[in-house]
């Protein structure tokens, strides 16, 4: 029964497109997952490093593989993690932090390309270094 089990699972992630990695990560096919984007500032999680390089919140923008946009998702700088509720289904993002008024405060940081198979929750850490900053 395991071995149908796992079969099952095999056919329906290449249907998918997506690659999975054996790792310690928990992954089981339904439902919505999440992509949890777990963010530091040279390295370290310091809310006065946002108050002082100008950075009130963060931008993430998913897209599909197909290049088309799934959503354009905030959070406050200083909770370094933002939880973005997603279908199954492969996409790649990137990350930018943005000032009080919306603009740019750092160069966009690539989140590469990820999958999503449901009822998981995948974390993807990124850092922005002194030289990311405008």
């Amino acid at each position: 029964m395991k071995s149908a089990i796992s079969a099952a699972f095999v056919a329906l992630t290449m249907l998918a497109g997506c690659v999975v990695d054996e790792g310690p990560s928990r992954v089981v096919v339904a439902g919505d997952g999440a992509l949890v984007v777990d963010w530091t500032i040279e390295s370290a999680k310091d809310a006065r490093d946002c108050a002082a390089m100008g950075a009130d919140s963060i931008d993430v923008v998913v897209s599909t593989a197909a290049g088309d946009v799934v959503g354009d998702f905030s959070g406050y700088c200083e909770d370094f993690a933002v939880d973005i509720q997603l279908a199954p289904g492969a996409y790649y993002g990137s990350a930018t932090l943005l000032d009080a008024a919306g603009r740019p405060r750092t160069t966009s940081v690539d989140l590469g390309a990820f999958c999503i198979l449901g009822d998981d929750e995948l974390h993807v850490p990124i850092d922005f270094p002194l030289d990311s900053f405008f």
